[in-house]
């Protein structure tokens, strides 16, 4: 729980049940955030995580701010073509390192001879995707189109052949920045300034998500000592015994920095007064239907206290 785990879904339609797994199974929730594409998967699977309800208590999955699609980077400074309609996470890569990836990939993976791999031309590509083609697609039909026997591009591999050419570039621009082509220059820049907005959104997501999760506990510790104390005190409970219970309750709230605990220990205080736990603690309390309805009262105090901060964040 006190890591960061990526987890790849394996298909846009696998996204809502790995978040159901991860968000419903523990008492303790995971902070949880998506990123999927914007093409039609993504947008059904983005309503299903934040508009469907599940179990007991109905509620959707995710809020809709720990769902972040790759459109959604459109406003905030990523450069997509305009007639672009499903954006993919593969359009944040731009045309010329796309196109030095491909050549990489075919004379790599498959061998292409060089005569071949000049068919695949950076102007071909530019004309499908100033047609709306994402830049995976553009690029597989290029390949495609230049590949004698018809193989096909995939996309792990083609990431990888991705990474290996921005690293190539980043390399050479720290050792033999003159002898770089301005045009790889440019694309390393426009790739490094996507993904810093990218990985952006996401940092923030994370620290919310954390955070939210984090004030939640407040309510959790909660429901944790009080079934305990409970199962121990069914039917009744001296004084003594629910003394100390609420003096573990205010001791665990007083320790969490990250929840406002005051409004819970001031109920707890009106529940010593209006009990008499302070007298007579050898004594059984008197009204212990009404003291355990009180109790149960401060978890969904807790846990209304945490929704209204995380609403204000």
């Amino acid at each position: 729980m006190n890591e960061i785990t990526i987890v790849p879904a394996g298909g846009t339609g696998n996204v809502p049940y790995m978040t159901y797994l991860a968000r419903s199974r523990d008492r303790e929730q995971a902070g949880v955030i998506v990123l999927m594409d914007s093409d039609s998967d993504g947008n059904k699977a983005k309503l299903q995580l934040t508009e469907e309800k599940y179990g007991w208590q109905q509620d959707p999955l995710l809020k809709q701010r720990y769902v972040l699609q790759i459109g959604d980077l459109r406003v905030l400074g990523v450069n997509l073509p305009e007639k672009l309609k499903e954006p993919q996470i593969e359009d944040l890569i731009p045309l010329r390192i796309g196109i030095l990836a491909a050549h990489k990939y075919v004379k790599v993976i498959w061998g292409m001879a060089e005569q071949d791999i000049k068919d695949i031309k950076e102007e071909d590509i530019q004309k499908k995707l100033n047609e709306g083609m994402t830049m995976f697609k553009a690029v597989y039909s290029c390949v495609e189109a230049a590949s004698k026997d018809k193989r096909q591009l995939s996309k792990l591999p083609f990431a990888r052949s991705v990474i290996e050419v921005v690293q190539a570039l980043h390399k050479k621009n720290c050792t033999d920045q003159k002898h770089l082509d301005p045009k790889d220059l440019e694309a390393l820049n426009q790739f490094n300034n996507n993904f810093k907005i990218l990985f952006r959104e996401l940092d923030k997501r994370i620290g919310e998500a954390e955070l939210e999760r984090t004030r939640e506990k407040a309510s959790e510790k909660i429901l944790v000592l009080q079934e305990s104390f409970f199962n121990n005190h069914p039917n009744g409970a001296n004084k003594e015994d629910a003394v100390g219970f609420l003096h573990k309750l205010n001791v665990l709230l007083r320790g969490d920095t990250n929840f406002e605990a005051e409004p819970i220990t001031k109920a707890i205080e009106k529940i010593q007064q209006d009990h008499k736990l302070d007298t007579n603690l050898t004594e059984r309390i008197e009204k212990y239907q009404d003291f355990q309805r009180d109790i149960k009262a401060l978890y969904y105090q807790g846990q209304k206290k945490a929704e209204e901060l995380a609403e204000e964040s």
